[in-house]
């Protein structure tokens, strides 16, 4: 009896063993099934959608053995589909994408079961893509659960910058699969991490990955700015200029407030940069992370777009040529300009040897006296258009013809590296110290033979303050090199293709263009004072002129005045040889 006893108590143990253990390994392919499918509807109904190539991390090797398992049937079940089901998407299976893959991949997938696991799976300079993270757990707490959620969303945001995360948890014990995401900008609370959940059975893109940048909620974004009018100007704790007010407008439509830096240090308009990553001024400070974006006539180059990311190129800079207004003729050239230097000694040789002409016949005469009046009325003629037009010694009207012609040329710090290119410029370029405006005061007081390599928004800016010397510059017709203006940002940040594509729609209603004109050109209202300054100025002209024609009657009369003289102090004793000579002129 005893033995049939023992019997019994061990075919009793072996049951409820048995029940016990079939238990968890029937929750172990339920989730293996349930995050198959899961995965396999977000890579076909996602990616297949939207042609998104898909790269999965084969650091789930690195995973316990229970879990590297389950990772290993979930993605046999993914991607091995039926011969008669083709996949729609290109995958790669990889420790890390190659520079070649991080271009193509858009998606990728990552197998966690802590933050450590996290960091090892995602390279620091992997392209900007959309992130889908199974974190495998057994936790049962649910506030451990979500700080640990929290921290990996916290991971992408101030690491990655990155924003495009969908996290799937798995939960081993209670055997659970639930989708979570994150929201970085909310009421009263910037730069969240805090987890939120979705359904991942949800089949649109937007549902998993939805915008998140539409409202920052008056959340501040840190703007690095410096002086550089008319495009950024600032006026204590507010901007003004062409970019200052695109800047406005962003942060109005997208509800963000502005924090502005200034630069390091603080009188360096922008910075330097170079193709080998080093960099200066506010470039640094982006490469540093210390703030999210700088502009500032900023232009677009290849050393910056390297290192950092900017948006694409939203306005132009045409840089011209500036010269000094020419002197205008004066007016005793203006008299001797009609005619050339033969036809002025022919008719100085007529004026002095006239009574040589006297026993010539009358026809002769008549001829003289019609070419007399030939000359006469070409000369008044000449004169007149010469007077009329106010004409100004010319200039060059090419870059070539300026170098050639012996001038140099000055320029500012910021404009100087737009000469890199330029040899024939660079060797004859002189940095003036201040602001790009500061060029044309500079210009003043150089000699005559010297210009400035400038922009045209720029010479607008100190005319719209110096009025007065509205007529003082020539511009070269011949535009030099072009600029493409952008707006930058750190390395990888998910605010430039929400700010480049705000830009693009500014641009294409016209808003930038309309900006532009109103900020730069806004001088070219005040065209009946510059009438009234050219009405003066020409009537300054012709009475020069006059005054220039009363001299030379003055002379001409002091000159037959003293032949009269001569010819009276003849008739005295003692002076008759003057007569002869009188005789002989």
């Amino acid at each position: 009896m005893a033995v049939i006893g023992l019997l019994i108590f061990v075919w009793f143990f072996l049951l409820t063993s048995s029940e016990k253990i079939s238990q968890p390994d029937h929750q172990y392919h339920d989730v293996i099934n349930k995050l198959s499918e899961t995965l396999k509807e977000i890579l076909k109904n996602i990616c297949g959608k939207d042609q998104f190539s898909v790269f999965i991390s084969t650091k789930y090797k690195d995973l316990s053995k229970v879990n590297r398992n389950l990772v290993t049937e979930v993605l046999d079940k993914c991607l091995n589909l039926e011969a008669s089901e083709k996949w729609p998407v290109s995958v790669v299976l990889a420790t890390l994408p190659s520079p070649g893959q991080r271009f193509k991949s858009h998606l990728e997938l990552l197998f966690v079961e802590n933050l450590e696991q996290l960091r090892n799976s995602i390279s620091i300079t992997v392209k900007k893509t959309v992130f889908l993270v199974v974190l495998l757990t057994s936790e049962r707490d649910i506030q451990k659960r979500n700080q640990l959620m929290s921290e990996m969303f916290s991971h992408f945001l101030h690491q990655l910058y990155n924003i495009d995360v969908l996290l799937i948890l798995v939960n081993m014990e209670m055997g659970s699969i639930e989708a979570f995401t994150f929201r970085p900008y909310q009421l009263n609370n910037c730069a969240s991490t805090l987890p939120m959940k979705v359904d991942p059975k949800m089949s649109r893109m937007i549902d998993l990955y939805p915008h998140k940048l539409d409202n920052f909620y008056g959340c501040p974004l840190s703007v690095i700015v410096w002086d550089i009018p008319p495009y950024m100007i600032r006026k204590g704790h507010d901007i003004d200029g062409f970019e200052a007010v695109v800047l406005k407008i962003l942060s109005q439509k997208k509800n963000f407030t502005l924090q502005l830096m200034e630069n390091e240090p603080k009188s360096l308009i922008g910075g330097a940069s170079y193709m080998n990553g080093t960099m200066t001024g506010a470039y640094l400070m982006l490469m540093q992370r210390k703030a999210n974006l700088t502009l500032g006539c900023a232009a677009c180059t290849p050393e910056r777009r390297t290192h950092l990311s900017s948006t694409l190129p939203y306005n132009q800079i045409g840089y011209v040529i500036v010269m000094k207004s020419p002197p205008g003729y004066s007016a005793y050239e203006i008299m001797l300009f009609p005619f050339d230097y033969a036809t002025w000694l022919l008719l100085g040789g007529l004026a002095i040897f006239q009574h040589w002409l006297d026993p010539l016949p009358a026809p002769v005469h008549a001829g003289l006296l019609i070419l007399h009046f030939i000359f006469r009325s070409g000369y008044e003629g000449s004169i007149f258009k010469f007077v009329h037009n106010s004409p100004s010694k010319p200039l060059p009207i090419t870059i070539f013809q300026t170098v050639e012609a012996g001038y140099d040329f000055i320029t500012d710090h910021a404009t100087y590296r737009m000469t890199i290119n330029l040899p024939i410029l660079r060797s004859r370029t002189r940095v003036i110290p201040g602001q790009p405006v500061d060029v044309f005061e500079a210009l003043r007081s150089q000699p005559p033979r010297t210009a400035a390599f400038t922009s045209r928004a720029f010479l607008a800016e100190y005319l719209h303050t110096h009025r007065n010397q509205f007529n003082e510059y020539i511009i070269l017709e011949e535009k030099v090199v072009e600029n493409m203006i952008c707006i930058y940002f750190p390395q990888y940040s998910f605010l430039a293709g929400m700010i480049d594509s705000e830009l693009f729609k500014l641009r294409s209603w016209g808003i930038l263009d309309k900006i532009g004109r109103k900020l730069n050109w806004n001088f070219l209202t005040s065209g009946d004072r510059r009438y009234n300054k050219d009405v003066i100025k020409g009537f300054e002209e012709s009475i020069s002129f006059l005054q220039a024609a009363l001299n030379c009657l003055l002379i001409g009369l002091a000159i037959t005045l003293c032949v009269f003289l001569l010819e009276l102090l003849s008739q005295r004793r003692g002076w008759s040889w003057l007569r002869y000579w009188l005789d002989f002129m």
